[in-house]
């Protein structure tokens, strides 16, 4: 990840990408820096990983807890049948490495916890929330502000789905939008799949913007898309000046 230069294996593997002008090897060498912490290996989480590591990411993060269940298949493509009842970060490694073995995956399975999140994504350039869990993503915003990092919110519901590009304080953060009082949702969400890995292209894409250019994808704005008429909207946001978490940043 300290090379100066990309070898010829690296020039041909990402030729695709580097022979945008704007981005060419100097902006390769910028991705295989990065360090991108994603919080969630599941609809979103798996595509998430797939396109930045095949892209060219120089370490992927990846947090989560839980175990691949039968009942994620129809939406998180990172599995297959053969990787049921095992940990997430050890299946989402393994395919990873198959995928592109030049990426180094570091596997986090913890919870994410007030007491805990500094240490396990302390390395990171950016944050991706792929969670769909309301406290932990609150958990994974405030580290994001404390630390000075973009926060990069996605999520699905049915067939629709939203994101966000938080960094105040160019923007709101993920509790000016969503407070404390908002409802938390215990019960499974529904969730098609293709309504996943269309947020999820969303977020990788503006992952790789922010690490290649250093620009933001539509700051102040949360977008939010119906898949069953495809159609989007993106709805001004604004920061809370009164928010406990971004407030009296400046």
């Amino acid at each position: 990840m300290g090379q100066a230069i990309l070898d010829e294996e690296e020039r041909e593997r990402y030729s695709r990408q580097t022979m945008l002008p704007a981005w060419g090897e100097e902006g390769q060498l910028r991705l295989k820096r990065s360090v991108v912490f994603v919080a969630g290996l599941g609809g979103l989480g798996g595509p998430v990983c797939l396109y930045l590591a095949a892209a060219g990411v120089g370490t992927l993060i990846l947090c989560d807890d839980g175990l691949v269940e039968i009942s994620n298949l129809n939406r998180q493509l990172l599995y297959d049948e053969a990787d049921l009842g095992k940990p997430k970060t050890a299946a989402a490694a393994r395919k990873l490495r198959g995928l592109n073995p030049r990426t180094e995956t570091v596997e986090r399975r913890v919870r994410l916890r007030e007491g805990s999140v500094a240490g396990i994504a302390s390395d990171a350039d950016i944050l991706v929330d792929c969670l769909d869990n309301y406290q932990a993503r609150q958990v994974l915003n405030a580290h994001a502000v404390r630390a000075g990092l973009p926060l990069l919110h996605g999520g699905v519901l049915g067939a629709g789905g939203q994101f966000a590009f938080l960094f105040p304080p160019l923007t709101p953060c993920l509790h000016c939008i969503f407070p404390d009082d908002a409802a938390e949702r215990s019960a499974p969400l529904p969730a098609v799949g293709p309504a996943a890995g269309m947020v999820a292209s969303v977020q990788a894409l503006a992952a790789l913007r922010y690490l290649v250019f250093g620009e933001p994808t539509m700051p102040n704005l949360f977008w939010r898309t119906d898949g069953w008429n495809p159609q989007a909207e993106a709805l001004e946001i604004q920061r809370d000046e009164r928010c406990p978490v971004c407030g009296r940043i400046s």
